[in-house]
C-alpha cells in the first residue's frame, strides 16, 4: 500500500478526514498534541515516589544495604515498571557522586516507608509498587549510571538546582527487582522517581 502525504500545513475543522502531512523533503511531519506523558497519566498508569525530607545517604552504591530512596517492584506483581524520570536535590556539600543502582532478589528488611502517589492527582488508581528510604537486599546493588556529582565541598552554590533526568522508559523494573538513588559518600539529599506501570 502506498501512503499519500500532503505537503504543507492544513486548516481543518473537527470531524474532517485528512491525509497525513509531509514536509518539502517528503518526510512525515508530526508534532505533540499534548504534553509528553499526558495520555499515560490520564489513564492512571503513572506514579511518583519522593522523599518527604532530606535523607542522610549511606555511603556505597554497590552494597546490600541502601539509605536514600528505593523503588521496589514486588516479586508477586503482575506489572513491569518503566522508569520515566528521576530527580535529585543535593542539600549537603559533601564531595561524592550520586548514582542509580539496581537490585534483584528478596528484600531482607524495609524501613522508613515512603508513600507512592498517582500523577493523576485526586483521580488515579493505586500503585503496586513499594517505596522506602532504607532497605537491605539479599544481593548487592549494581550501579547503572551517575546522576549527580559534587566535586567541591566549598561551593555551596552548586546545591541550588535540582537534577531532573528524563529516562524515557529506558530502564524497566520487572517483578522482584528494585532501583535506588544511592551515593558514594555520606551526603544528604532529596530524590524522586516517576514511572509507568505496564501489564506483563
Amino acid at each position: 500500500m502506498i501512503a499519500e502525504l500532503k505537503v504543507g500545513p492544513q486548516t481543518l475543522s473537527d470531524g474532517a478526514v485528512s491525509t497525513a502531512r509531509a514536509t518539502k523533503d517528503a518526510t512525515v511531519a508530526t508534532q505533540d498534541g499534548h504534553g509528553r506523558y499526558l495520555e499515560t497519566a490520564y489513564r492512571g498508569n503513572t506514579f511518583f515516589l519522593c522523599n518527604t525530607q532530606a535523607v542522610a545517604f549511606q555511603a556505597g552504591v554497590a552494597t546490600t544495604s541502601v539509605t536514600g530512596l528505593v523503588l521496589s517492584n514486588p516479586s508477586t506483581n503482575t506489572k513491569n515498571f518503566a522508569l520515566l524520570q528521576v530527580a535529585y536535590q543535593q542539600v549537603a556539600t559533601t564531595v561524592g557522586a550520586v548514582t542509580l543502582s539496581y537490585y534483584t532478589g528478596a528484600i531482607a528488611t524495609q524501613t522508613t516507608v515512603v508513600t507512592v502517589g498517582s500523577t493523576f492527582v485526586g483521580k488515579g488508581g493505586s500503585s503496586s509498587a513499594t517505596g522506602s528510604a532504607s532497605c537491605v537486599f539479599a544481593n548487592a546493588g549494581i550501579p547503572i549510571m551517575p546522576i549527580y556529582s559534587n566535586v567541591n565541598s566549598s561551593v555551596t552554590s552548586q546545591l541550588g538546582v535540582p537534577i531532573i533526568i528524563d529516562l524515557g522508559g529506558s530502564i524497566v523494573l520487572s517483578p522482584g527487582s528494585a532501583i535506588s538513588v544511592a551515593a558514594t559518600a555520606g551526603t544528604s539529599g532529596i530524590s524522586a522517581f516517576f514511572w509507568e506501570e505496564l501489564p506483563l
